[in-house]
């Protein structure tokens, strides 16, 4: 009696043990786009005369201009989209950014309808 108590004891905390092992893991949830500008991408850029404002939930610059929830911004890991959204989704062209270096500057690599620009702080 008391080995088939044991084994099945043994078999019930093995099954336990292959449930607690076996639970899927959890889904990372889809990145929101309404996010802040990260503080690195902040403020007054130049490219000549063309000046690009950056705030944490604003843009401003002479070929796009938006704020607050009409504004997505997509954040990856060395770059940051801005874009025109509504419900969640976006509606119009990415303004890509990315941090570099140009000429020795600090700048700011734009990417917007297959132009690259070179905006320095």
């Amino acid at each position: 009696m008391f080995k088939k108590f044991l084994i099945t004891l043994i078999a019930s905390l093995s099954l336990v043990t292959v449930g607690v092992c076996a639970q899927p893991q959890q889904i990372a949830e889809a990145q929101s786009v309404h996010q802040k500008v990260p503080t690195s991408y902040r403020g007054t850029w130049h490219h000549g005369k063309i000046k690009l404002v950056l705030h944490a939930r604003s843009i401003k610059a002479p070929i796009i201009h938006l704020k607050g929830h009409q504004m997505g911004v997509k954040r990856y890991r060395h770059s940051v989209s801005v874009f025109q959204q509504r419900h969640g989704k976006a509606i119009a062209e990415p303004f890509n950014m990315q941090r570099k270096h140009h000429k020795g500057h600090v700048a700011l690599k734009v990417f917007y309808i297959s132009r690259y620009l070179y905006f320095t702080k």
